[in-house]
């Protein structure tokens, strides 16, 4: 047995019908009749014909362009089949002929909402306010457009504007908690919330903002408590998994942060922010080469995240897959050059692949951009561990193996030599070696000393020189061995 509403519904919708039959019969007789095909097309439109209800205004208008109730109604049943641009149009005709229907603007304004073009939204909202003061709607959805251009401080005023007008406006509480949450007012956003929820306790968008508040006062498991009572409502929100996921994942209850993840990405693939936290957790549970995957993902969707390029980086770096993880630092800084973390991460794996001297480099920008002690310590250490190991390295380096003998026979002829032109100059002009300065030192060897006094204002010895002295040198004052 149907129950009264379905009971009342049916009565109307047979009364309908029989006002479309009336118009049909008089039509029938007079088909110019515009106020007829105005009738009928309310009618239709009643009983959720919408586009027979267009066809039935279009007659109208087509025979009285001036009726602005026909534009309003025909704008509206373009508005119930979604076709927002031809409803504003439609509205815009209407207006033309009453710019003062304080209804129309307000109708306007939820077409240009939904149109995402705020502003424009706004406007309307604005012209039927100052029509009709008393418009709690209006004042709730100029709102709702103030909040989604961050406009937060006026959204509030717009919000409790209709509150004071209709308190048991649940929408108006929800949004005035999502713009004090917006403001970082978030005791004052939960209570508004509350509010909302006490009036309408199945809105799952208020339950859902309400998980987001108190996350960010940090009340985790009361945020994963909101979200639940959110999905328990509308299971398909993905948004609401997502942020359930990240608030598990501070609580560091991973395996459930990833089920959570799994839930949003099985309704919206395009998810950066799932994909990013979801390799996040995954290399919590050192699954690092899922992390990279799930970082992979999040990059595909979202090149420009710099904080998905560390992590994926970091994953790699605890692979060993050194290469790819320097070139994820390397994308992040492309991105972000001033973060501390990704230079450090890429020195640590530079030093994996033994390029000492790039990994120092790369420390050393951590330590500029990185005031913490406690990291600048690790970092410090870090800078001199790579310094050792580059000196070690280039300790280790020699010449080629047939090379080696010539570079010490090489160096031990170098000595000898030294060694040797002092004993003769010794030996031919005495101990006084201003006798070598003047007699025994070749005239290149003394500008070179003159040159280097002049410059640093100290005397050289001249037997410093003797590299300067060539094998003509030796000859022409035949020094030779004895």
């Amino acid at each position: 047995m149907a129950d009264d509403k379905s009971k009342k519904f049916l009565g109307e919708g047979n009364r309908l019908l029989e006002a479309v039959d009336s118009c049909d019969k008089v039509l029938a007789i007079d088909p110019s009749n515009a106020n007829a095909w105005g009738i009928r097309g309310v009618a239709l439109g009643r009983l959720e014909r919408y586009q027979d209800a267009i066809e039935s205004f279009d007659k109208a208008l087509a025979i009285n362009p001036n009726d602005a109730t026909a534009w309003r109604s025909r704008g509206v049943a373009f508005f119930r089949l979604e076709r927002y641009q031809e409803a504003v149009e439609s509205y815009d005709k209407a207006l033309a002929i009453d710019p003062n229907d304080s209804t129309v603007w307000s109708s306007r304004g939820g077409a240009l909402f939904i149109l995402e073009r705020y502003d424009e939204a706004v406007d309307s909202y604005d012209k039927a306010l100052a029509i009709d003061t008393n418009n709690a709607s209006a004042w709730s959805c100029r709102g709702a457009a103030l909040f989604i251009t961050k406009r937060y401080d006026e959204a509030v005023d717009s919000f409790d504007k209709a509150l004071a007008i209709d308190p048991n406006d649940a929408a108006a509480w929800g949004g005035r908690g999502a713009a004090l949450a917006g403001l970082e007012r978030y005791k004052v956003a939960v209570d508004s919330l509350d509010k909302a929820l006490s009036i309408d306790p199945k809105n799952a968008n208020a339950w859902s903002c309400r998980g987001a508040v108190l996350a960010a006062l940090e009340r985790y498991d009361e945020a994963v408590d909101s979200y639940d009572k959110a999905l328990a409502i509308d299971p398909n929100n993905a948004s609401a998994w997502s942020c359930r996921g990240a608030a598990l994942l501070v609580l560091e209850r991973r395996q459930e942060a990833i089920d959570s993840f799994d839930k949003a990405l099985a309704i919206d693939t395009n998810n950066a922010s799932a994909w990013h936290n979801r390799g996040f957790a995954l290399a919590g549970l050192e699954r690092y080469k899922d992390a990279v995957d799930s970082y992979d993902k999040a990059l595909a969707i979202d090149t420009n995240n710099a904080t998905t390029w560390i992590g994926r980086g970091l994953a790699l770096f605890i692979l060993k897959r050194y290469d790819e993880a320097v070139n994820s630092f390397d994308k992040a800084l492309a991105v972000d050059p001033n973060d501390a973390t990704t230079w450090i991460g890429r020195g640590l794996a530079l030093k994996g692949l033994k390029r000492y001297q790039e990994a120092v480099e790369s420390f050393e920008q951590a330590l500029v951009k990185d005031s913490n002690p406690t990291s600048s310590t690790f970092v410090f250490k870090e800078k001199m561990d790579a310094l050792d190991r580059l000196e070690g390295w280039l300790k280790s380096r020699r010449p080629p193996d047939p090379y080696v003998e010539l570079y010490k026979t090489v160096k031990e002829t170098e000595g000898r030599l030294h060694l040797f032109i002092r004993v003769r100059l010794q030996a031919a002009l005495g101990d006084d070696e201003s006798n070598w300065w003047l007699e025994g030192v070749p005239e290149k060897i003394r500008l070179e000393c003159v040159q280097r006094w002049e410059k640093y204002l100290r005397r050289e010895h001249a037997y410093n020189y003797t590299y300067l002295i060539d094998l003509k040198d030796i000859l022409d004052k035949r020094w030779v061995a004895s």
